[in-house]
């Protein structure tokens, strides 16, 4: 067996490659389960410190220990279901509980306490980051050619778009990394678009409040 295909692995009909679950309906819901059944255990161990430590010292374990489990190819299964996309957000509202000893406050407010995102929008910027150094030729070649420049033959103020390309289906189509990428790029602010650098373009990144999007788990 070739050390590539040791890397992959077929139980109950998922594929396991490089860590990431996927089944054949390519809906990650496998995947999203078992990444927040880790941070769910790992947010419980936080809970049993949570009168030996400040909130400073709580809110470097969530970021370093608790919310890096879903850091790991977000934009890959980012576009999970909404049912699966919930249980990653009870996970961090009750871990966000235990940072503040608050157990009263509405999600929304918890998250303003720390200026914190949730995990949707932090894989929206991941995502734009990647659309970011694919039109800068930053990613691989093979990558790069995931997105394709609109072109324009008007000289107009927002004319840095990406084509949207044609979906076959609503359930597969949609989600895609291609066309979800290329949408959100589209409704970004054209300032971010300009940026010089990938590093000016994830400060200016950073101040966006809100990264439009459509997608299910938005609407």
């Amino acid at each position: 067996m070739s050390k590539d295909w040791q890397k992959i692995l077929f139980v109950n009909n998922i594929c396991l490659i490089l860590g990431i679950e996927i089944d054949w309906r390519l809906n990650f819901n496998n995947h999203v389960s078992n990444i927040s059944a880790k941070a769910k255990n790992k947010s419980k161990s936080l809970a049993r410190l949570r009168y030996k430590l400040d909130p400073t010292q709580k809110t470097i374990l969530y970021h370093s220990y608790i919310l890096s489990t879903f850091g790991y190819c977000p934009v890959i299964w980012m576009f999970c279901r909404k049912s699966s996309n919930e249980e990653m957000e009870r996970v961090q509202k009750n871990t966000l509980r235990i940072i503040y000893n608050d157990y009263d406050s509405d999600f929304d407010t918890l998250l303003s306490k720390g200026k914190h995102l949730r995990i949707h929008e932090i894989n929206k910027r991941k995502l734009l980051t990647e659309v970011f150094k694919c039109l800068n030729n930053i990613n691989p070649i093979f990558i790069n050619d995931l997105f394709t420049k609109k072109n324009s033959n008007f000289n107009l103020r927002n004319s840095n778009l990406l084509e949207l390309n044609r979906t076959r289906t609503l359930s597969y189509g949609l989600k895609s990394i291609v066309y979800r990428g290329s949408r959100a790029w589209n409704e970004l602010n054209p300032r971010l678009k300009a940026a010089k650098s990938l590093n000016e373009f994830k400060n200016l990144l950073k101040v966006e409040q809100i990264v439009k999007c459509s997608c299910h788990l938005c609407q």
